[in-house]
């Protein structure tokens, strides 16, 4: 019996260890997105018909003991009411999208690495959410054949459609170098303000 307490810590050390050297996630690696200005997907239409896009800012934070993660692209689908993927058309198709950014991981330090930010080896290394970074750049997450489409469906239907939505995914590597993608979040498509 003692041999099994002495055990289980010292195994817990070296699951603590490894996960400092990048060799163990200590959760499943999610991540927290949310879009700026609003949460959803959103467009306008003026008297005359024309349709602007909104454009979004990105947030991202790692959830605690998450890796720190390099955002190099996303890749997005749309879908309708039913659950069927609609092709964002011909014009404004939207094929993968590049990106840049980092988001560190799901520890906190006192004095975080400027490139790998914190990790349970350094001073004060605390595991809790990693910190909100937010998009420099914006993004149009919608093209503006789905925006019609979705006119259209309230044409048919005499109501815009409030279950819309798109999944987007994102994927890039690890601090540690490792391959890394998102399971697809989804975000809503919202009527024309």
């Amino acid at each position: 019996m003692k041999r099994r307490a002495v055990f289980v810590p010292i195994i817990l050390l070296i699951g603590v260890l490894l996960s400092g050297c990048g060799l163990l996630t200590l959760t499943s690696q999610r991540m927290q997105v949310a879009l700026e200005p609003t949460g959803n997907l959103g467009y306008t239409v003026d008297t005359s018909g024309v349709i602007t896009i909104q454009q979004n800012a990105i947030r991202f934070r790692n959830s605690a003991g998450a890796n720190g993660v390099y955002l190099t692209g996303f890749q997005i689908a749309y879908f309708d009411s039913a659950g069927n993927e609609q092709s964002p058309s011909v014009v404004g198709n939207l094929p993968e999208q590049t990106m840049s950014l980092f988001v560190p991981p799901g520890i906190q330090c006192a004095e975080p690495d400027a490139v790998r930010g914190c990790t349970i080896l350094s001073d004060g290394a605390v595991i809790a959410p990693g910190p909100e970074v937010v998009t420099t750049e914006t993004y149009m997450l919608l093209t503006g054949g789905i925006a019609e489409r979705h006119i259209d469906e309230a044409v048919v239907t005499g109501y815009f459609p409030t279950d819309w939505y798109a999944e987007i995914t994102f994927v890039g590597m690890t601090n540690d170098g490792q391959p890394f993608e998102t399971q697809p979040y989804k975000l809503w498509i919202s009527p024309p303000s």
